[in-house]
């Protein structure tokens, strides 16, 4: 089942509590921190929406969301009106079109866990440039002014990494999703387990506000005989398979191997059912909204389509292994392959072994697709 979100990000579970401005002291909502933020490239930042009362400070839910370049004093406060903007977009833009068209268009910024709730995390890219956070609900908004300055953060690792790859790893090291050993190392050559890759998307999840310890409550979680409640992966792995993530890694004698590293094409399957049906909605949401034929478009059409894609690579036909998971990660520009200048072709290199360097950078692309 391509589906993500049976028990993913599809129904997400708040944990704050609504409060109702009547319901408390009269005050003021406050965003903190408040004014002139200044952020690095791959960087992240957390806000706080709250009430200031004469007593204690009461947490407030808000709506954020993001804006680029000047707004108008009309425009910040009704910012319906801005974001109603639309924007004819190609229908024929390849997803890395789409994503250059995002970066530009956001200032290359995502937010996570920001939707009817009182803190919002605010992640940068590669790009420079300023833009507005707004944080609204219907009885007000709060505006922060926000600038992503040219420069990455410091390195935290004793290596050092290819430009690819350097915005992703400093990213995930700050989201706290994925980061290194405990002697300063990241092990970019190392490989990365099946258990190791669940629990990545575990922690990315609870980033993005999900609550994943309550859509595993109650649930029979000894599933695997080799993953027993002590291992550090038991609960990913529980949720994960309850979303029907690893159905395709799964062993016939109910064991997960979780210790095994991945391949390539595993870890395209993995994404494929954990993100699928997100990204093509996202897709059409952002870029082909309200275009006669958007009825028309399920995920398993999209598979088909994405799989003209095989031609581009000497090594996939129709028979590689989980190929619908390898098309949709080489359509979403989420995995790629390196040119081979012999055949003219790229390579997938799905049998390969999958190093921590380039999960990172999966994971980094997958985030994109979660806004």
């Amino acid at each position: 089942m391509v589906g993500l979100l049976l028990v993913g990000w599809k129904y997400l579970d708040w944990e704050s509590i609504n409060i109702e401005l009547s319901s408390v002291e009269e005050g003021t909502m406050v965003v903190d921190p408040s004014s002139a933020v200044t952020m690095k490239l791959a960087s992240s930042q957390v806000f706080t929406s709250y009430i200031e009362t004469s007593t204690d400070p009461v947490p407030v839910q808000m709506d954020w969301m993001i804006a680029k370049g000047d707004l108008t004093p009309a425009q910040l406060e009704d910012y319906s009106e801005v974001s109603s903007e639309t924007v004819e977009i190609d229908p024929d833009l390849e997803p890395q079109e789409f994503q250059e068209l995002k970066a530009e268009e956001a200032v290359g910024v995502t937010l996570a866990g920001c939707k009817n709730t009182d803190t919002c995390t605010v992640r940068s890219g590669s790009k420079a440039g300023q833009f507005t956070l707004i944080a609204k609900n219907r009885q007000g908004q709060v505006v922060v002014e926000v600038t992503v300055e040219e420069e990455l953060p410091e390195n935290p690792y004793k290596e050092e990494f290819p430009e690819w790859a350097e915005e992703a790893v400093y990213t995930l090291y700050n989201s706290g999703v994925m980061q290194g050993y405990a002697d300063g190392s990241f092990g970019k050559e190392d490989p990365i387990t099946r258990a190791q890759m669940v629990t990545l998307l575990y922690k990315l999840a609870q980033g993005y506000g999900v609550d994943v310890e309550g859509l595993t409550t109650g649930m029979k979680c000894d599933i695997y005989s080799d993953v027993k409640a002590d291992h550090f992966a038991y609960k990913p792995v529980c949720w994960a398979h309850y979303a029907d993530w690893i159905e395709e890694i799964e062993k016939p004698e109910g064991k997960l191997n979780p210790e095994q590293p991945l391949l390539r094409h595993e870890v395209a399957s993995i994404v494929f059912h954990a993100l699928g049906d997100k990204a093509y909605e996202n897709m059409v949401a952002r870029y082909l909204s309200g275009r006669w034929y958007t009825d028309l478009l399920t995920t398993e059409s999209m598979i088909e389509d994405a799989k003209r894609h095989l031609d581009d690579f000497e090594d996939l036909t129709e028979n590689t292994p989980n190929i619908d998971g390898v098309a949709f990660v080489v359509d979403m520009d989420i995995m790629s392959g390196t040119w081979n200048a012999d055949l003219r072709k790229k390579s997938f290199y799905p049998m390969k072994t999958i190093t921590r360097l380039e999960v990172a950078k999966v994971i980094d692309n997958v985030m994109y697709w979660l806004k």
